[in-house]
């Protein structure tokens, strides 16, 4: 899907014009305007958009920061390989987008604890299973 495609499925889905899509990115305080908007969904693009830009119309639309960012490299002729993901998987990129990698590690570690639980294997981080590793 190209980043036009992309402004506007979201449009269409979300009932934004333009305008509103830069005035919900600017509640984020990112820099996008109505202008940059139009351009972006309705011309062919040239190279991939400022990493402010990419996050900007994320944070607008509502999708991940990395499904811009592909539809934009597809744009641009670049295909990017995309593996199917979940709901469950997009939910947890999301939530853990503007985290620290300690913090989106130590959340994988509870993840894998609790299913581990579920499967009624013992629960072990993933620093204890790469120490037994070595």
């Amino acid at each position: 899907m190209t980043l036009g495609e992309l402004i506007a499925r979201r449009r269409e889905h979300l009932g934004m014009s333009y305008q509103a899509i830069a005035d919900q990115a600017s509640t984020y305080g990112l820099p996008l305007t109505s202008t940059n908007v139009y351009h972006l969904a309705t011309k062919p693009l040239t190279r991939i958009p400022k990493p402010d830009t990419l996050r900007a119309l994320a944070a607008a639309l509502q999708v991940p920061v990395s499904d811009v960012l592909n539809a934009a490299a597809e744009s641009v002729g670049l295909k990017v390989h995309q593996a199917e993901v979940t709901e469950s998987a997009r939910t947890f990129m999301a939530l853990t987008e503007d985290r620290d990698p300690e913090e989106v590690s130590a959340a994988l570690d509870v993840v894998e604890s609790v299913l581990r639980l579920r499967a009624g294997d013992q629960p072990s981080s993933r620093k204890t299973r790469r120490r037994r590793a070595e």
